[in-house]
């Protein structure tokens, strides 16, 4: 779970709110040919694969995000490649490709039941906030995968791997942006708020990190989410908890920053 986390770790910093994101392509390469761009495309999707625990920065996010449409193609390529470093972070640029984009949005939902990786769904279930509300399907699909989930499976059953429960916070998260009805939406949106509160002392022992591995995917969450109401008193409750962990401070306060810039 510990490197699994990194990648959220990187993720961290830098993260843009979907709402901020709701602007029309800007094609800041106009000079360039068509294939002069596909080409860049291509070179930085190969390099994802031997990225380490760095995610594409922010010159790449904008190059796939002004291009959207037209490297459309190379992104769904990435998103089926062999290597799930290149499918998740595929997943982590379309995040940023906004506004909302059915197209986009068709390419993530057909991953979701086929794609094996945990931590590249998950990659998927955030970039869906942005673009999952565009498909009339989201909200089914990720349903499905809700519904497939062991929410009170706290620790995971494979090494270095998010549990069930991580996994069904980020999946909620998606569906707060997705679910067809205000009144569902707050209900997931609740279930990710839920982790934010202190753990409770019926929590053994052995299993207290993996509770607060837990908390820090909701924090994770919550920069992708659409603004929730409530967040921001449980978040500074957090900042001021007893027998915290180190990664607390950063994290909370950069969820803070993104979920208060959200209208």
């Amino acid at each position: 779970m510990r490197l699994a986390l990194s990648f959220i770790i990187a993720a961290a910093i830098g993260f843009v709110p979907c709402s901020s994101q709701a602007k029309q392509p800007k094609d800041k390469d106009s000079a360039q040919e068509p294939e002069d761009i596909t080409a860049r495309a291509n070179e930085w999707i190969a390099e994802w694969a031997i990225s380490g625990m760095y995610l594409p920065k922010v010159q790449q996010r904008e190059f796939f995000r002004s291009h959207r449409d037209q490297l459309a193609s190379a992104l769904q390529a990435a998103l089926a490649h062999e290597n799930d470093s290149v499918r998740m972070r595929a997943a982590y640029v379309i995040e940023y490709c906004g506004p909302s984009s059915k197209s986009l949005a068709s390419m993530l939902l057909q991953r979701v039941p086929m794609e094996k990786d945990r931590l590249v769904r998950i990659y998927i279930y955030n970039a869906l906030c942005t673009h999952g509300p565009a498909h009339p399907d989201a909200a089914a699909i990720l349903s499905k995968r809700w519904d497939a989930l062991d929410r009170k499976a706290i620790v995971s059953k494979v090494e270095n791997e998010p549990s069930e429960a991580s996994e069904a916070v980020y999946v909620a998260g998606a569906l707060s942006a997705c679910s067809k009805d205000q009144a569902t939406r707050k209900q997931y949106a609740s279930f990710v708020l839920g982790w934010l509160e202190t753990p409770p002392a019926s929590i053994p022992a052995d299993k207290l990190d993996a509770y607060w591995d837990i908390r820090w995917s909701a924090l994770a969450a919550l920069r992708s989410m659409p603004v929730v109401d409530g967040v921001v008193p449980l978040l500074q409750k957090m900042l001021h908890e007893p027998n915290t962990k180190p990664w607390v401070d950063l994290q909370v306060k950069a969820t803070l920053e993104v979920q208060g810039k959200k209208k």
